[in-house]
């Protein structure tokens, strides 16, 4: 990690770096590096096991380095698992670019950060869950200082934490604020992509921001004993609805996602996994069906439904709930956080061993307001 203090590099009082360097894309085995620049440049990353570094890695694309570009994406693989690496990201300015020449400004160089690869199949692990900020900066200001000294190795922002996409600037203030709270330079964090994030002029360019696999807001990782199944339930609107524009295609969308499921739940990560923990937006079930996503529920839940699934994890409705497994007709408890305001604001602690899961679940004051746990040894409880 690195003093805050210093980890923006001024030029003659201009930030030259727009975005502290932020993680994406965590396997066990590797993660993405992320960083905008307020000029065109050539970026890459030094690495290594010490902060002697020794390693060097840059994007390639179509066998042309990536270059002249104020995005810069460097992906880092065959890291070890559990393990901590330094790094550091560098660019060198793009003043001029000619058919056969290139003329760079002086190289720039961030100070040495650090991060650890997400732990083995057999190592415990543990990490943090927001959602429906809304670019709320002194409520999200008060959930970090609600989690006081826990320790987590990632971060999930379960949608409708960015929902002002129609501002640049200020998706650049939004993620800045997010990505320093939690210290996305050594934790990756994870953005969801919530209801509010499908509207706004830059809705279609939100991905480009960050980095998913195969370039899909659904997704699976695992981390630790965890398998993360991580689905985007779209618009709660009909895909006609006047608010739309008629330029949504959700139920296609929902539809790929649920033969992506079938596959997902028959590999060997998925089998394997000591627990099994869904995650998205908008809930599927909740009492009364409050703020439901019928639609996707419709379209995975006889996949989801045949799986074992030890908890599933979504927002929107704006109000802490836990659902037990047969409540609503769901077979796997649910859980969903709370509001975008101090009194109903909340965080959740996920962690995990080979034995036990936890989910605890933390208002504004760090108070715990509920608890989940479940064992292997078949034993569940809930507060």
């Amino acid at each position: 990690m690195t003093n805050r203090s210093s980890s923006i590099l001024r030029d003659d009082d201009e930030s030259i770096i727009l975005t502290e360097p932020y993680l994406q894309n965590p396997t066990q085995k590797s993660v993405s590096i992320i960083w905008q620049t307020n000029k065109p440049a050539y970026g890459w990353v030094e690495y290594g096991k010490t902060n002697k570094f020794g390693l060097k890695s840059d994007m390639v694309i179509d066998g042309m380095r990536n270059a002249n570009t104020t995005m810069h994406k460097i992906r880092l693989i065959n890291l070890e698992s559990g393990s901590t690496y330094y790094y550091r990201v560098c660019f060198k300015p793009i003043v001029n670019i000619e058919p056969s020449k290139v003329d760079f400004a002086d190289g720039v160089y961030s100070p040495t950060y650090s991060f650890k690869s997400l732990a083995a199949d057999n190592l415990p692990v543990s990490c943090v869950i927001f959602n429906d900020l809304h670019s709320k900066f002194p409520v999200f200001d008060s959930l970090c200082n609600a989690l006081g000294d826990r320790d987590y190795q990632f971060t999930i922002f379960n949608g409708d934490c960015l929902p002002s996409l129609h501002s640049q600037d200020k998706v650049v203030e939004t993620l800045t604020v997010y990505n320093k709270g939690v210290e996305a330079h050594s934790r990756p964090a994870l953005y969801i992509r919530g209801n509010q994030e499908i509207g706004g002029s830059l809705a279609r360019d939100f991905k480009n921001m960050f980095d998913y696999p195969d370039n899909e807001f659904f997704f699976a990782i695992t981390a630790g004993p965890v398998r993360f199944i991580f689905l985007d339930c779209g618009s709660n609107n009909p895909d006609d609805h006047r608010e739309d524009s008629a330029l949504k295609d959700f139920i296609a969308y929902r539809d790929k996602q649920k033969e992506w499921l079938k596959q997902e739940t028959k590999s060997a990560a998925f089998l394997k996994a000591k627990h099994r923990v869904l995650v998205h937006h908008i809930p599927l079930y909740n009492h009364n069906n409050t703020g439901v996503s019928i639609f996707s529920r419709t379209s995975w839940s006889s996949v989801l439904d045949s799986v074992p699934i030890d908890v599933a994890i979504s927002g929107h409705t704006h109000q802490y709930n836990f659902i037990p497994p047969k409540a609503e007709g769901n077979n796997y408890p649910v859980l969903i956080g709370g509001g975008l305001d101090l009194e109903t604001a909340t965080v959740m602690v996920l962690s995990a061993t080979d034995k036990q899961l936890s989910v605890e679940t933390l208002n504004a004051k760090g108070e715990i307001v509920g608890k989940y746990e479940k064992h292997t040894s078949g034993a569940d409880y809930a507060d």
